[in-house]
Formats: structure tokens, sequence, C-alpha cells
């Protein structure tokens, strides 16, 4: 034996009698073969329960001893192999080879596949990790034939990692199909390739049958519209499935309206991360229907998306029906209220209007599902259906049971749906404040230390849509603010939507006397207003945020005090509305920002009564403002 390796044997080769079971003289003398040096780092972690060999400059000859120690090894249960090649191109490699005389510093393509070989012939592995190394095709048959339980069936690898490695998606399918059939696998990483949608069919048909498989990440991929609905195909009946990361591919409307169908029917998911996938708000709107119906999500993530006014208020509306989701991440999400208009704009607290759905469409069905649950709520509101040209009566002679159709549930997946709906809302409905455990939620939203006071404004503006407060807890939400402007904006967002405005003070009482100043003033006359007793003649300017405020209040108070017909003699821009006109309608789902806006408001209420006037200090402060107008 060399010198070189005599000290080596001294110092590592006191193996017990049972043998040589961490592989250590297999190794050296595979690299006395190979005509190389043994590796001290190498010879450091083999034998560990948690071997790391990352970063190493192995070579193909030292990947070759190194795959000759794994087949030998049977202590190792995690392996970590990462970074060998550095993410060079396969040029470069064979450039550096053969000014060196040798097949390059790094782990090379041809290195590795006797190094991914032997993972078949170890039986006490659990855990792989390739990451930052170029698997290519030729790699990823040898792996797939590696952790195949049909050639290998006493291999027991229970996690993949494969960050990085720039995999092809041929590739990706020779895995996918040894997956199928791995009965051992909890968890498969795939983030940061260019796994595209044809490699997704693969992925789908392998979620279908396995049946281990607990940890999914395909985040920092190519996939699009068509891979995301493969991949919905594949989790729909899929029951073992608890993770699946899907951040930063673009999914986009289909693919976001495809995970939304796959919620109505998936049992397994406890965590899904749609973060930076550009879903709209219509693929939000299906999303919320398959979050109502949902009853295993736990942790849904929406990070960075353009989910806008429409999609947050139906968000907020699926999270009044569902009590199992425990957290939303909404960070750097935008609720810009956008100018275009379509199905996301329904609103289902103002739905008056004709309706003509293709139910083949998912939105579209989105928007029928959401009428059958108000004619369960307001029975009498369909006043004209039919369903594939088949009219249907709910009242007179030869008439049926809304009931007996079963609606939304048995709501049929195809065909037409034309509906006239006019709300019957019978007695006005009090107003309900927001129950503790959703406020704990929007708290813990807001008091977010990384979130800016500029977000805060944006879920403020998102939670108000959806909810009613009490001064009170107004202030608890406000109270998260720093100092600044954002505090002030945020107060009229509040004021629109608090039921006892006469205790304003009590909502301004962690202002400082700046803000609190800043928010009177804004607020102007409308300081004043009383939701209790709203009768009077209004002249608003909607592009003064507070006036709009009111003009918001007064909708709301109008939805539900004989829907909108207490507003009399509507004008905007000197243009008479009819208030019982589809137009008017649909322009009260999204007040616009600009214009003025006359109307008088008729409350079917009388003041309640222990109501009192103005005090006199009221009075003049009141009749003040309105000559400083003047």
């Amino acid at each position: 034996i060399p010198p070189i390796y005599a000290g080596l044997q001294l110092e590592y080769l006191k193996e017990d009698l049972r043998g040589d079971r961490s592989g250590r003289e297999v190794y050296i003398e595979e690299c006395r073969k190979q005509g190389i040096v043994p590796q001290s780092r190498v010879l450091e972690q083999i034998g560990l329960p948690e071997a790391c060999f990352a970063n190493l400059l192995l070579g193909h000859k030292g990947g070759i001893a190194v795959a000759k120690c794994l087949e030998q090894n049977s202590i190792t249960q995690s392996l970590i192999m990462s970074e060998h090649l550095h993410l060079r191109a396969s040029s470069d490699v064979a450039m550096t080879a053969s000014a060196n005389g040798s097949a390059g510093s790094g782990l090379t393509p041809r290195g590795t596949l006797p190094v991914v070989a032997a993972l078949g012939c170890n039986t006490t592995l659990t855990r792989i990790d390739l990451s930052k190394n170029i698997l290519d095709v030729a790699a990823m048959e040898t792996l797939a034939n590696a952790v195949d339980p049909s050639r290998h069936p006493c291999q027991a690898v229970q996690e993949i990692v494969l960050d990085r490695c720039t995999l092809e998606d041929r590739g990706v399918c020779m895995l996918m199909k040894a997956m199928g059939r791995h009965q051992k696998l909890l968890t498969l990483v795939m983030s940061g390739n260019a796994i595209s949608d044809s490699s997704c069919h693969a992925i789908g048909n392998m979620l279908t049958t396995n049946t281990t498989l607990t940890h999914l990440d395909l985040s920092w991929n190519n996939i699009k519209a068509n891979g995301s609905m493969a991949l919905a195909q594949g989790l729909t009946h899929n029951k073992t499935l608890l993770q699946m990361n899907l951040a930063w591919n673009g999914l986009e409307t289909h693919g976001g309206v495809a995970m939304g169908q796959m919620m109505h029917v998936n049992c397994g998911l406890t965590m899904l991360d749609l973060s930076a996938t550009r879903v709209t708000p219509e693929a939000i709107m299906v999303l919320s229907e398959g979050i109502k119906q949902n009853t295993t999500l736990l942790n849904l993530q929406l990070n960075d998306n353009p989910l806008g006014y429409d999609g947050g208020r139906h968000l907020m509306q699926a999270l009044q029906e569902n009590d199992v989701l425990e957290v939303l991440g909404l960070q750097g999400v935008s609720f810009s209220k956008g100018t275009a208009a379509g199905l996301a704009n329904f609103n289902s607290n103002n739905p008056d209007g004709e309706y003509t759905l293709n139910l083949a469409d998912p939105v579209q069905r989105a928007v029928a599902a959401q009428l059958c649950a108000l004619e369960t709520k307001h029975p009498g509101s369909w006043r004209r259906f039919q369903l594939n040209g088949r009219s249907m009566q709910f009242s007179g002679q030869g008439s049926m049971s809304f009931a007996s159709l079963d609606f939304p549930t048995s709501l049929p997946t195809s065909g037409s749906f034309d509906l006239l709906f006019k709300a019957n809302l019978g007695a006005p409905a009090d107003e309900h404040v927001i129950d503790k455990e959703d406020l704990d939620n929007m708290l813990g939203q807001l008091a977010n230390p990384r979130g800016s006071d500029f977000h805060r404004l944006d879920l403020v503006r998102m939670f108000a849509a959806g909810h009613h407060f009490t001064c009170a807890q107004a202030a608890q939400l406000l109270s998260t603010f720093g100092f600044g402007d954002e505090k002030v904006h945020a107060a009229l967002y509040m004021f629109a939507r608090v039921v006892d405005v006469q205790h304003l003070a009590g909502m301004l009482a962690g202002f400082t006397v700046r803000e609190r100043k800043g928010v009177l003033r804004l607020l102007g006359v409308y300081r004043f207003f009383n939701s209790l007793n709203p009768t009077g003649h209004y002249c608003l300017n909607l592009a003064v945020e507070a006036e709009r405020m009111i003009a918001t209040k007064l909708c709301d108070l109008g939805s539900r005090d004989g829907h909108h017909k207490n507003w009399r003699n509507v004008k905007y821009e000197q243009r008479i509305a009819p208030v019982l006109n589809t137009g008017f309608t649909d322009w009260l789902i999204g007040l616009p920002e600009h214009g003025k806006l006359a109307v008088d408001y008729t409350s079917y209420h009388r003041p309640p009564p222990k109501t009192t006037p103005m005090s006199s200090l009221e009075w003049h402060a009141f009749l003040g403002m309105q000559h400083s107008d003047r």
C-alpha cells in the first residue's frame, strides 16, 4: 500500500468484527484503483446517520468511488450531495476536463450516473438531496430505475430533493412513472426547475396512483394553465397529499379556476401555496366557492397576487362560511379596484338582475351557486327560471319546490341557466357585527410586523367591504397602524362600516390630536351622520373620499332597508338615474370615484324612541362647518 494510504488505515479503518458497514474500506480501495487521493471530508462523513457531501469537488473518478461506498454503506440515512456542478454548463465542464486532463473539478454528468445508480443498491437511505446538480435525461432515467420498487424492492427512500437541477420534461416523466409505483415516498421537492405543462400530466397521473406522498413542492417552475389543470385533476381524488406548493408559477385565471374546482372535492390537502401565481379575481371567485365547501384546508397562501377589490370581497365572504381555515397569507397582495367589468363584479349584497349563464364555465357556475344560496336564504327571489330552456315554476299551480332541486349541491356542470332575480328580503335585517374569531384573525393580519401601513390600508379596505364593526372593534383594528396619513384614511373606511357612529369619539380615542383633527376635517359635516336616522337630502362629491364613504354607507343601508326603493330622485352628474334600472344596480356594486351624486334617502324606520336632538355645542359646530363650506 502506498504511504499516502497508511495513515488513513490507522485513522479510519478500525472497524468492528461485523465488517465495513460504513463503506470506508471500499471507498479507499476504489480511490486507489482510480489513482486519486481519498478526500478527508468524505471519510469524515461516511458512516454518519446524516452524511453531507455538499460542495465537494469530486470529479468523475471521485463520483465512482463514492458510488461504490454507497453500495456498501448500511448506516447513513440522509445523504446530501448538493451543488457539485455549481450549475456550470456541460460545455464548460468538458473544456475544464480537457485542459486539466481529468473530468473536471465537479461531479460531472458522467460521474453522476454511478452515484445515482448506487442509490438503488442501498437499503438504509431514507432522504436523498441532489439539489443544484445538473441532472440530464440519462441521470433522471438512472434515478427512476434506482427508486423503482419493481427493480429494487428493498430500497427505503422516503424523501427526494431535486431543487434547481435543470430538470427536463422527459426526465421528469420517467421519474413520475416510477413514483406512481413507489409506496414509501413521503416528500418530493422539484422546485426551481424548468418543469412545464407537459410534465404536469405525468405528475397528475402519479398523484392518482401514489398513496403515500404527503408533500409536493413544484414552486418556481414554468407551470401554466394547462399544467395546473392536470395537477388539479390528479388531486381531485387524492386523499394522502397534505401540502402542495405551486408558488411562482403562471397559473393565471384558468389555472386558478382549476384549483378552485379541485377544492370542492379534495378532502386531503391541509396546505396550498399559490403565492405569485397571477391568479385573477375570476379565479379567486371560483376558489372562494371551493373554500366554502372544503373541510380540510388549514393554510392557504395567496401572497403577491393581483386579487383586486372583487377578489378580496369574494374571499372575505367565503371565510364567513368556512370554520376550518386557520392561516391565510395575503402579504404583498393588490386589492386595488380595477376598471375591468366581468362576472367577478357579482355582489351577493346587490344581486338583482337578469342572468344568462353557461354552467360549463366555472366562473359562471360560481355565480349560479351564489344565486342558489341567496334563494335558500331569501325564498321567492327567483322570479323566472329556465334550466336548459325548460321553465320551472316555484309558485302557483303545477309548481315545484326549490328545495327538491337540491341546489347548489346538485347544480348541473353543463347547460344553460336563465334567471330573473329580484331579492325578496322581507323585513330589513339588522347589521350583525363581526364575531371575535374573525376579528382576531384580522388583527393578526394587520399586526404583522413585516407589513407597512400602506399595505394595512389595503387590507382594511378589503375587510371593511364584507363586515360591520362597532366603534370599539374599529379602534382595535386602527391601533395596529403607526402614525401617519394611512391611519387617517383607514378611519374613513371604518366610519362607513361601523354600526354605532354615535360613538365615533371612542373609535378615535387612540389617535393623536393631529390625527383626530385630520379625520374630523375630512368628514366635515358628515361627522354628524347617524345611520339610525339617515333620512335626508344628500349632495355628494364622489371624488372626495369622505363623501364617497357616506355614499357607500347609504348603499349599504339601502340594500337592507327596502332594497334601494328608499333612494329617491337620484341624479348622477346632473342626469336622472332610475333606481330600478339594471345599470344603476350594477353601478351600486362599485361606486365611481368621481362625479356628483344627489339623492333623497327615506328610511322606512322611525328614529329610536330615545333619540335626542343635537346639543347646542354640536349645533353651533354644524352651522360653523356649513358656513365655512360656503
